[in-house]
């Protein structure tokens, strides 16, 4: 697997090669660290976001609900950061069932409904702490950042 970052005038800043893809990124975001003078403030890294209402602390006990809150939940951490959805560029889908892809489908079509300009995306079948039956990793740029 391979990465690679480019500057807003599609200069190679730094790439990075890797057995698993996941590791290729984390290379890549090393190397970019590595450059002086670059500037970072422009990517947001989420951890693992949940589908936990935030106002009540609710958890919802069906997957379709949690989906739905956790999309919730990442574009108030991207409004944080002075992003939004439109900054995306990959997804990390954590499903305790496979049985739970489509669940995750409903929003995201509705957020990306134009498949020419979605982020990417993985899924990964794995348990998950307490009653998490989904949970979203986000990478996003600051679309600005070419302005």
């Amino acid at each position: 697997h391979a990465a690679i970052a480019c500057d807003a005038q599609g200069a190679v800043l730094a790439s990075a090669e890797d057995v698993g893809r996941h590791n290729a990124l984390d290379k890549l975001v090393g190397a970019l660290a590595s450059i002086a003078g670059l500037k970072a403030d422009f990517i947001l890294v989420t951890s693992r976001i949940m589908g936990k209402d935030p106002d009540t602390g609710h958890m919802p006990s069906d997957p379709e609900a949690q989906a739905v809150l956790c999309f919730e939940n990442l574009k108030r951490v991207l409004a944080a950061g002075g992003m939004d959805l439109g900054d995306v560029v990959k997804l990390t889908v954590y499903l305790v069932s496979d049985s739970y892809r489509s669940a995750v489908n409903k929003p995201w079509n509705e957020h990306f409904p134009d498949p020419a300009h979605r982020p990417t995306r993985d899924s990964l079948v794995m348990p998950l702490r307490g009653a998490n039956l989904i949970q979203i990793e986000a990478w996003a740029v600051d679309k600005k950042l070419g302005n």
